[in-house]
């Protein structure tokens, strides 16, 4: 009966040794860039989409203003809110991503949003409870005419800090994708 053994003769061979060494090196240099370079791709993605929504906060915060200023211009205040709390999300997220000066202007803004915000709500309840004691809708008293003009210095102050904050976002966001 012959008895087939498996040739073991490799396992002596330093020959062999030496290229699954040199095979696992390269292997390992490989996946080290691999992932280097797709951490690095995701993450540059990841600033695009970040300053992206950010942008887009910044721009629907605009509109709301321009919105509110045509409202505060015909007597009317704005009833509804500004979006700050998805704005502090992104400026939160961009931490990384933009110099100190920025992101302190844009939390600035944000507050600003924030304050203005209040103030059209305690506004709009001040004009409803005196509205409901006299029992008719007057927005004539001189009281009235002081929050309204309020407001709308409110308004316009933002709506002329903000576009500067905007446009070096966009410039941020250029030069980005450039490099």
């Amino acid at each position: 009966m012959i008895i087939a053994c498996a040739d073991l003769s490799w396992l002596w061979s330093l020959k062999d040794y030496w290229y699954a060494v040199v095979s696992a090196v390269i292997g390992a240099m490989i996946g080290i860039r691999w992932t280097i370079f797709d951490f690095k791709r995701q993450r540059h993605r990841q600033a695009a989409k970040c300053l992206s929504r950010l942008l887009g906060c910044l721009n629907f915060n605009v509109e709301r203003l321009n919105q509110a200023k045509a409202q505060l211009q015909q007597n009317t205040i704005p009833n509804y809110p500004l979006d700050t709390a998805q704005l502090n999300h992104w400026i939160s997220q961009s931490q990384d991503l933009l110099s100190n000066d920025l992101l302190r202007s844009l939390d600035w803004q944000r507050y600003q949003l924030d304050h203005l915000s209040s103030k059209l709500v305690a506004t709009n309840q001040l004009i409803v409870q005196a509205n409901s004691y006299s029992g008719t809708l007057t927005l004539n008293s001189a009281y009235t005419s002081a929050l309204i003009l309020s407001v709308q210095k409110h308004v316009d102050t933002i709506l002329t800090e903000l576009p500067p904050l905007i446009e070096q976002l966009h410039e941020h966001s250029r030069s980005s994708k450039s490099s």
